[in-house]
């Protein structure tokens, strides 16, 4: 008997021989080609053999079809209940497991079976020699192919019962304890989900215990391929969910950290992928927070959709060369996001910028000749903005004080903007640039608060519905108002210092009051926007994390040692000057590799180079083109099979014979009833959700391509 998990040898009963059979041939020119039989895999368990025989005799007991067709399942469907009643009436024996493992095989029958409450039925007889094997290969069929809420179903009231079969057998029953973790695996990654699993809050799951256990199976170099496989997959996709409890297993970041030493390149893939996993988690209460103001006003999401209509407005104009048009776009997105105009331009395949017929080469250079173009058109021109009528003059204005905005011409900017409040005090953006430029306190604080009176008085924003936050949440006015309160505060404690020497009446001093009601918004927003290093640093923060992941893919330790002092030296400098580095999602994942790599590879190097020897992790070797418009015709065939979302399923046989179902297009499941796509003719469906979702997947090319021909 080998280690735990290990190979172990069954007790092989003694079958009856039977007759050869006879073969009569054929006359000449009488037989017809037929394609070759892919050769079966065997049964896991040798016992099979005996269970298909006993299933057939209960079927002819009950007056049941023998399962061995998808015609046999097409007559179960027509009536459960009725096969219900008569498996019911053997439970007493435990031989209706036999037949109920079998019938799992098909998704819809186990999902009856599963509301009849089959498993709390089988559960139990996990404790018997005779019938757990039986039990446990129908556990694992119906983890493979069935509804995700079946499978969270079988995870919560199977977990307990699995984890004590593998404590109690692993070393007398290894393959069923093999067995088992690959259910578990299955199962439980249905369950945890995306959202944090917290350490002491009251779970469905042991989850504890399904930890200790996957690591267990990890570590030892006996381990079945098939367990240890599947615990590496149930490590990696949990990360995120069950972070809590990978941070206080220090086997768990070690296990990931040890994949990144494997000579696979496919097992390094797998442990970075789990690494960046275990620190993307968002905070909770930073989500909730967001879901509580509204995601749709939220300026993450809003820089993004502007951002996106920014690169289409330059790509269009590229082509129409109309500078108003473009303009009046720059205009609606400078209200929508401070930062919707960002640097860019048009640029070959080799990354050189090029000129186009365009009067400006960088994207950010269009807006002093936008705003050329719109003052060209006279103050009495004037163009919709979604409720409200813009004058063109207004328009270029707004534009050319963005412009010296983004250049640091402050001056310039003020000086536009109090021209503009002249011909029109009901433009809010001027009253914004005016507090931005001026470098006088006293006139930043009388600016915004003027805006701000303005705002109260009714004055609202252009905005087209539906594509711009409202007024309360637009950063003109949060920008008039923190203004206003940073000024003020700055005034008043400057007027509260000099108070005692100049004789400066207290009521100046008052404007204090003023900026401490807005005091909490500056604090969140220094909170939240806090300073970031100089460019130079930042950039090189950032190419050291890439580095290191490359290092780390390309396995040269060498070289990933090396780059451990520059990474310290660029993460702890800037602390220094009291500028703490991002918690960054790159530079967490390389502070819990450099935490846990050297004890990870100690404790699991030996199970990794064993396991990442074999064959079937070493992924298809498939050869790559050699041209760049060949590798997106190579990606498009796809001849590894990237794209493959399920596994390779050999349903629960009753004989030599395999019971082969036809799978749904759309979500894998296998069943006797799919319905078959009229059009095509090839493609079936488990019901019209998964036809119509199929059919938004891409199926209505193809059918549109089968009708054409």
């Amino acid at each position: 008997m080998q280690g735990w998990l290990g190979s172990a040898t069954r007790f092989q009963p003694s079958l009856p021989s039977f007759p050869p059979p006879s073969y009569h041939m054929p006359g000449p020119g009488h037989k017809k080609k037929t394609k070759a039989k892919a050769q079966r895999p065997q049964d896991a368990s040798p016992d099979a053999l005996a269970w298909n025989i006993r299933a057939e005799f209960i079927c002819d007991i009950l007056n049941l079809p023998a399962i061995k067709s998808r015609s046999a399942l097409k007559q179960i469907h027509s009536d459960v209940d009725a096969v219900q009643r008569k498996l019911d009436l053997m439970y007493v024996q435990h031989d209706d497991l036999y037949v109920r493992g079998t019938l799992c095989c098909d998704a819809r029958l186990h999902d009856q079976l599963l509301r009849k409450g089959i498993i709390g039925k089988m559960v139990p007889l996990l404790r018997h020699e005779t019938t757990r094997f039986a039990i446990l290969r129908a556990f694992a069929v119906m983890s493979h192919n069935g509804s995700e809420q079946a499978i969270v179903q079988i995870a919560q009231e199977t977990s307990d019962a699995l984890i004590d079969v593998i404590d109690d057998k692993k070393d007398i029953d290894p393959a069923a304890a093999s067995l088992c973790v690959v259910i578990l695996s299955h199962c439980l990654l249905a369950a945890v989900g995306d959202k944090e699993i917290k350490l002491n809050v009251a779970s469905q799951y042991p989850w504890k215990r399904v930890l200790k256990t996957m690591l267990d199976v990890l570590e030892s170099p006996q381990s079945n391929v098939d367990a240890w496989v599947h615990a590496m997959q149930f490590l990696v996709g949990a990360a995120m969910a069950l972070r809590s409890y990978y941070l206080v297993e220090p086997r768990a970041p070690q296990f990931l950290c040890a994949l990144l030493h494997a000579n696979n390149m496919e097992l390094r893939i797998q442990g970075m992928r789990g690494l960046k996993r275990l620190t993307i988690l968002v905070p909770e209460h930073i989500t909730e927070a967001f879901w509580e103001h509204g995601l749709n006003r939220c300026d993450i999401l809003q820089h993004g959709a502007c951002a996106g209509e920014y690169q289409k407005a330059m790509i269009q104009v590229a082509d129409t060369l109309d500078l108003v048009d473009l303009g009046r776009k720059l205009y609606s997105f400078i209200y929508r996001d401070e930062l919707s105009i960002m640097k860019g331009g048009f640029m070959d395949e080799n990354n050189r910028l090029i000129q186009t017929r365009l009067p400006f080469l960088m994207w950010d250079e269009s807006l002093p000749h936008c705003a050329k173009a719109l003052r060209d058109l006279g103050e009495s021109k004037t163009f919709p903005v979604g409720n409200m009528k813009v004058s063109a003059l207004d328009m270029a204005d707004v534009l050319t004080i963005k412009w010296y905005l983004i250049t640091s011409r402050y001056n310039d900017s003020f000086n536009t903007a109090v021209a503009g409040l002249a011909r029109n005090p009901d433009e809010l953006y001027y009253y914004y640039a005016a507090g931005v430029g001026q470098a006088n306190p006293e006139l930043k604080v009388q600016y915004s608060r003027k805006g701000l009176a303005r705002v109260k008085a009714g004055v609202k924003i252009p905005s087209a519905k539906g594509a711009m936050m409202s007024i309360e949440d637009n950063y003109v006015r949060l920008g008039l108002l923190a203004n206003s309160t940073e000024h003020a505060l700055w005034l008043a404690f400057d007027l509260a210092e000099t108070q005692g020497h100049d004789h400066t009446k207290w009521e100046r001093s008052l404007a204090l009051n003023y900026g401490r009601v807005y005091l909490m918004y500056i604090i969140t927003k220094l909170l939240w926007e806090a300073p970031t290093l100089s460019a130079d640093m930042r950039e090189f923060k950032v190419s050291l994390q890439f580095n290191c992941a490359a290092l780390l893919l390309r396995l040269n330790n060498h070289a990933l040692w090396t780059f451990g002092n520059a990474w310290t030296w660029s993460t702890r400098s800037p602390a220094f000057a009291y500028n703490e580095p991002d918690c960054t999602q790159h530079r967490l994942t390389v502070e819990t590799i450099r935490k846990h790599y050297t004890a990870g590879v100690k404790l699991f190097a030996p199970a990794i180079a064993q396991f990442g020897s074999i064959k079937e992790l070493a992924g298809a070797n498939v050869p790559l083109p050699a041209e760049q418009e060949a590798l997106y015709a190579w990606f498009e065939e796809d001849p590894s099979k990237h794209d493959s979302g399920h596994d390779v399923l050999r349903l629960s046989r009753w004989s030599t014979d395999g019971l082969e179902l036809y799978a749904c297009s759309s979500c894998g499941n296998a069943s006797a009833v799919l319905r078959k796509c009229s059009r095509c003719g090839t493609a079936r469906y488990c019901d019209h959700s998964c036809q119509k979702q199929h059919s938004v997947d891409g199926h209505k090319k193809t059918r549109k391509a089968v009708d054409g021909s």
